[in-house]
């Protein structure tokens, strides 16, 4: 991973977009905080948008950001706000330091 992503920078990216899915927002299953971890070791000046197709991306923030996730943290709109928590979930990511990203499904 850390090979094609630097090739991607090296041909002019300016950040990686990485999908985080857990198997339940989607069915399918990627990588996590500690993949964003390994890839920030080889890749340390690349900043990273972390899409979260997650259900409960409040339970990420905190170990994304300590792995590296650097630019933004984008998550979905509909995994939070039946909820009630899309207000707390930025305000976690800011204070974690990273952008906040929302995204909404059609």
């Amino acid at each position: 991973l850390a090979d094609e992503a630097k090739k991607a920078i090296q041909a002019g990216a300016k950040y990686l977009h990485l999908d985080v899915m857990d198997g339940h927002f989607v069915p399918n299953i990627s990588f996590g905080p500690y993949v964003i971890q390994c890839l920030r070791k080889h890749i340390p000046d690349c900043h990273f948008d972390c899409h979260m197709m997650t259900s409960e991306p409040e339970n990420w923030i905190e170990m994304v950001a300590k792995a590296g996730g650097s630019l933004c943290y984008t998550f979905h709109f509909e995994a939070t706000e039946p909820r009630g928590k899309t207000q707390e979930v930025i305000d976690a990511i800011k204070a974690n330091g990273m952008k906040v990203g929302l995204t909404v499904s059609p």
